[in-house]
């Protein structure tokens, strides 16, 4: 399982391989959109916290939702690159145990691990806060370092 700075980095080497092959550089704004979406899928944490209900990778790592998220911006080349940043954080999560739920509200868990040449070590979650704290400190830290001019796009 990635966290939060698995999920922010992958975002940014997609990042930089659009930047490569279209030998355009991204807008900070259109770099703050791939970020966002790379790790939004989790913010189902939130809920599983309010509800108490195991909800975590179900409806915000769904196809659903990727193509449900293309409502919310009007720019189709930044619409692209957020839902880009979702299907990111998706696949990396198809990567491990128990997989996620790509054709939820269909209750079918998807899962590439069994498929892998060697096996991904599994990180059991048995502390959601720890994994929150995880998503908001890298978060932050992300933005931090941008702030200070410490990470250029």
């Amino acid at each position: 399982m990635s966290l939060a700075f698995g999920h922010l980095t992958a975002a940014w080497i997609v990042g930089e391989i659009i930047q490569k092959i279209s030998n355009k550089k991204l807008p900070n704004h259109a770099w703050a959109l791939l970020l966002l979406g790379g790790i939004i899928p989790d913010i189902d944490f939130i809920f599983q916290i309010l509800l108490n209900e195991p909800i975590h990778r179900t409806m915000t790592h769904s196809l659903f939702f990727a193509l449900f998220s293309l409502m919310f911006i009007k720019n189709n080349k930044y619409k692209l690159l957020f839902t880009i940043g979702i299907l990111v954080h998706i696949f990396l999560d198809l990567l491990t145990a128990p997989g996620v739920q790509l054709l939820w509200p269909l209750n079918i868990w998807i899962s590439l691990d069994n498929y892998l040449p060697t096996t991904i070590m599994q990180l059991e979650i048995k502390n959601i806060p720890l994994v929150m704290a995880d998503m908001f400190l890298g978060f932050f830290w992300f933005v931090y370092l941008f702030m200070k001019g410490k990470i250029n796009f």
